[in-house]
């Protein structure tokens, strides 16, 4: 029949072809479709677990009831920990975390745990704000909580050089250079540690050694602090060189950590009156810091400038340093002498 056909039948054949081909999938076609289609029905349902998952884990335990939801991820981290240690007798160690943290840590391990779990704090010296928790059973706590305290790379002559790495909760560094002509801070070494690719929760507290010396002391978990002799190179623009340094000495280096003190008369005792004069700044200036969140009172964020400031507070700014309530003073003329001490 096809002899027949005149061209232009035979075009008219072959399109009316190429259409009914185009307009109808092939096996191919629905088969690729089927398995993007069952692919993002997977991935829903992946996702839909892992939520449930998640929800799930955080029934399990129970929160105080005024624990703030900021918390809950690390506390909840930690309660893992201490399942951890309940059922295996070992010594779980958290990261790095400040006094109100540790606080909801121990008050949920107690409420889940009861005395079974003792918690144990160690920042590396007396008096460290970034703290660590240890976590063990009530039975071998104190052995582990010693061990764990022992200074994994300057161990005493009794222990022969031997320290379980695993179980050390802290390590010191120290970093010195040339800082008489570029003198750094706090937020100066704090920057650097975290450029380094250093996370904050790896790292304690940071103890700027005095103008004369220069450098710092890096308070850090094991590895990182090893780390940090390999990685970190320069602070501002000084070349450092990084160091170990024995946990065992770093009570009498605090007294070289800089000291500022400062006197004060002021008319009340209100946080931004109290701060501005420890900072040296202006009270418009930190004014705005203290609505920005930048500031913290006792290591809890103060948003309220007319909060009332206590002897024996602390007192901490972003970028500044951190300020020490010594002494207050009521004087005759309705005034208050404070005494403060800077850490910068």
């Amino acid at each position: 029949t096809k002899k027949h056909m005149s061209s232009a039948a035979r075009s008219r054949l072959l399109l009316s072809h190429r259409v009914t081909t185009n307009s109808v999938p092939s096996t191919s076609d629905q088969t690729g479709a089927r398995v993007r289609v069952n692919k993002r029905i997977h991935a829903q349902q992946q996702q839909k677990s892992k939520a449930n998952k998640k929800k799930n884990e955080n029934s399990r335990y129970e929160f105080p009831g005024s624990m703030p939801s900021a918390f809950q991820k690390d506390v909840t981290r930690a309660l893992e920990q201490a399942k951890r240690a309940e059922k295996v007798w070992s010594c779980e160690i958290t990261d790095f975390y400040s006094p109100p943290l540790c606080d909801w840590i121990e008050a949920a391990v107690k409420k889940n745990f009861g005395e079974a779990i003792v918690c144990n704090r160690f920042g590396g010296f007396s008096g460290a704000e970034q703290q660590r928790v240890l976590l063990a059973r009530r039975d071998n706590s104190e052995e582990l909580f010693e061990l764990a305290k022992k200074d994994e790379f300057f161990a005493n002559e009794e222990d022969e050089g031997e320290v379980d790495t695993n179980n050390c909760a802290i390590a010191c560094v120290n970093i010195s250079g040339k800082f008489a002509f570029d003198p750094a801070s706090h937020p100066d070494f704090l920057g650097a540690v975290l450029n380094a690719g250093v996370k904050r929760e790896k790292i304690g507290d940071i103890l700027v050694n005095n103008s004369s010396e220069g450098g710092a002391k890096v308070l850090a978990t094991p590895a990182i602090a090893v780390f940090l002799t390999r990685a970190l190179e320069s602070v501002r623009t000084v070349k450092v060189t990084v160091e170990l340094f024995p946990l065992s000495e770093l009570e009498g280096a605090q007294g070289a950590q800089v000291q500022e003190p400062v006197r004060t008369y002021e008319a009340s005792l209100r946080l931004d009156a109290v701060a501005s004069a420890g900072f040296r700044c202006a009270r418009s200036k930190m004014g705005e810091d203290i609505v920005k969140g930048n500031v913290k009172l006792n290591y809890n964020v103060c948003e309220k400038k007319n909060a009332t400031v206590g002897q024996g507070d602390m007192i901490s700014c972003r970028g500044r340093g951190r300020v020490e309530v010594k002494e207050i003073l009521e004087q005759q003329n309705d005034r208050y002498r404070i005494e403060l001490v800077r850490y910068k």
